[in-house]
């Protein structure tokens, strides 16, 4: 048998890796970062908080995936 150089898991049924939501999440997390440098002086705190949020909402997202994902495989 042929070796995926992705595991199945991050795979779609073509061979396509697919989306992950999280890291959608955090990448989404320059956005406001980028921001900073467009809008005026009296949003840099809430742009950088918005990007704190981002940031932990993705983290938050992964670790509920791979725990699922361990749960499912029975590995727990």
């Amino acid at each position: 048998m042929e070796q995926q150089p992705y595991p199945d898991r991050v795979r779609s049924e073509h061979g396509v890796p697919r989306y992950e939501p999280w890291l959608g999440v955090s990448a989404s997390t320059f956005l406001p970062i980028i921001a900073i440098f467009v809008l005026p002086e009296r949003f840099i705190w809430l742009m950088i908080a918005l990007s704190a949020l981002l940031l932990t909402v993705g983290v938050v997202m992964l670790l509920r995936q791979e725990r699922r994902a361990t749960y499912l495989r029975g590995d727990a």
